[in-house]
């Protein structure tokens, strides 16, 4: 059985087949996406933008209409009020996010509750409203 990394990057490297995979997932969010064909396009940027991710980051795609703010904290930080650590992403964009430290990160969509626990070299998708996992960056 092939390691789920080995299984990304083999899509990564297929434009069809990670188009396909781009696809289905959009369909299965289907009734949260208010645009199909810019959902698809943002997902796609990432088949580019994922072999140069920066280490420690974890990437968020929108697949929404949304503008949102990250506010992202080490998850070990006692108080989260306010963060240096911010990343503005407009609808339908890709973004990175991290902070100082290590390990797992909150981050909070436009500082608000509730936040969402990300981890350092994972790609995820935000419909507006829940941010969910998609993959583990093969290349870091």
């Amino acid at each position: 059985m092939a390691e789920p990394a080995s299984i990304t990057a083999a899509l990564l490297a297929n434009p069809e087949g990670f188009a396909e995979a781009v696809k289905t997932l959009a369909e299965a969010r289907g009734v949260e996406i208010e645009n199909m064909k810019k959902a698809i396009q943002a997902l796609s940027q990432v088949r580019h933008l994922v072999k140069d991710m920066v280490t420690e980051h974890a990437m968020i795609i929108n697949i929404s209409d949304r503008e949102v703010n990250w506010y992202t904290y080490n998850d070990l930080t006692p108080v989260k009020l306010t963060t240096t650590f911010t990343s503005f992403m407009g609808p339908y964009c890709v973004v990175t996010v991290h902070c100082m430290g290590w390990g797992a990160m909150a981050t909070y969509a436009n500082n608000q509750s509730p936040g969402f626990t990300v981890q350092r070299n994972q790609v995820y998708v935000y419909d507006g409203k829940y941010l969910s996992l998609w993959f583990t960056n093969p290349y870091k």
